[in-house]
């Protein structure tokens, strides 16, 4: 799952992370799939679905931001894992249904 994560720091002890994963790219410009995909996100409670429409078809992403400040290195790698799991999960299904 190819993902990047940005650190912004807004103010002193307020460092933001943001992790962009990439779901899928190139799907059918399917507005039937555009809405699966959105109830299916909406079912998580890490990450915001981002669809863009391109001459390929339909690309989707799912980022998330928190606050990231004395967040020990366990927490931090759970709540990471968390969102590439569901970004995972996301993209498992959407790949089925396009297939399917």
């Amino acid at each position: 799952m190819p993902c990047a994560v940005q650190a912004m720091q807004f103010a002193e002890g307020l460092t933001m992370l943001s992790l962009t994963c990439v779901v899928a790219w190139d799907l059918p410009d399917d507005p039937a799939l555009a809405v699966s995909a959105a109830e299916r996100a909406g079912q998580g409670l890490f990450g915001t679905l981002g669809v863009v429409h391109t001459e390929r078809g339909m690309d989707v992403t799912l980022r998330y931001a928190f606050p990231a400040d004395n967040l020990e290195p366990s927490p931090l790698s759970t709540i990471l894992m968390l969102v590439v799991s569901t970004a995972s999960q996301l993209r498992a299904d959407l790949l089925a249904s396009v297939e399917g």
